[in-house]
């Protein structure tokens, strides 16, 4: 049985979230955002969705939450410019705000999804102090 991580480290993970989506620079917003592209390589450079964004982070990557090219087995195209995630998404940082944010495809800024993992952080906090 998969166990869901403590609600403080849920925290902690989703506050990391908020800081990567908030540094990335406007060109990045622009034109390497994608909510329906957990990462792909393209001539510009990796273009991701929040996740994605920070499995490219050393914070998230030095907790094993981290991107990878696809290759070997799990590919069957020696040019895949598709990336992979070392961990799940749901069990990373919690089904709950996974299914609402992450696994939502439907195309929305950055600020737009900063504002949802803002609203996310907040009800976790008001579960810890109930």
């Amino acid at each position: 049985m998969i166990t869901e991580p403590t609600t403080t480290l849920l925290i902690e993970r989703w506050e990391q979230c908020q800081r990567v989506l908030e540094a990335m620079p406007e060109h990045e917003r622009r034109h390497h955002f994608d909510m329906a592209n957990f990462g792909m390589e393209t001539a510009c450079g990796t273009v991701a969705c929040a996740a994605g964004h920070c499995a490219l982070d050393p914070w998230f990557q030095s907790r094993g939450f981290a991107m990878t090219r696809c290759q070997g087995s799990e590919c069957s195209d020696r040019n895949c410019k598709i990336y992979i995630l070392s961990l799940s998404i749901d069990r990373f940082f919690g089904l709950k705000g996974s299914q609402s944010i992450f696994m939502n495809m439907e195309p929305r800024s950055v600020e737009t999804v900063i504002e949802e993992v803002k609203a996310h952080i907040a009800s976790l906090k008001a579960r810890v102090q109930s």
